[in-house]
């Protein structure tokens, strides 16, 4: 099993982006044993981003003891599909770009993990209706069941803490680890190419 690690170190005051790695890869480039590895950090917030193709996505999680993260109690969640600008109710889950994102509403993953499914048009944008805190040190398991590329950003209302790309061939796993756990954040899915569909849970590490 090939694995590919990209290292990004972010500093916010200073505006500037160090990369430091001895083997790149695109996205698009992505093989079925190749698994790419990056870690951020802004405003203390460190993120590393895992990458593993779905082909060996079970092995890898098993071998990482990462499928635990399934086995907490979930909630599951709704998707309200409106266009961009239509006011909406909010619902548990996802909500549309049209709604704003969380505010002083929160899941504590000390109750379970937050779980969330949905499908999106090509003008929205998702947003998870809760914001997550009550630990640490998180893990969360991203999949884009749908057939083109999904941007998200890992984020609060102020900063954005991870930002990056969903691919249809691979499962995407975060370890978000903060100074506080009255600190939270939240997750924001967009389009690239077109309509797309998610799914995902989110859990303490």
């Amino acid at each position: 099993m090939k694995k590919l690690f990209l290292f990004f170190v972010s500093t916010l005051a200073a505006g500037m982006i160090f990369f430091i790695g001895n083997e790149s890869v695109s996205a698009e480039e992505l093989g079925t044993d190749e698994i790419i590895t990056n870690v951020t950090t802004v405003g203390g917030v460190t993120i590393e981003e895992i990458i593993v193709p779905n082909e060996i996505n079970e092995e890898w999680e098993k071998e990482n003891g990462w499928e635990d993260s399934h086995s907490v109690e979930e909630m599951t969640s709704e998707l309200i599909t409106s266009s961009p600008f239509q006011s909406a109710t909010p619902k548990p889950g996802i909500t549309t770009y049209g709604a704003s994102a969380p505010l002083f509403t929160y899941w504590d993953v000390k109750n379970g993990s937050y779980s969330f499914s949905g499908s999106f048009k090509a003008n929205n944008a998702l947003y998870t209706n809760k914001a997550i805190k009550g630990a640490t040190q998180y893990k969360a398991t991203i999949t884009n069941t749908g057939s083109t590329k999904v941007g998200f950003e890992a984020r609060d209302r102020l900063k954005v803490y991870k930002s990056s790309t969903l691919l249809v061939s691979a499962t995407t796993h975060l370890k978000v680890n903060m100074s506080s756990a009255s600190n939270s954040f939240y997750l924001k899915f967009y389009p690239i190419n077109g309509a797309g569909s998610v799914k995902g849970t989110i859990s303490k590490n």
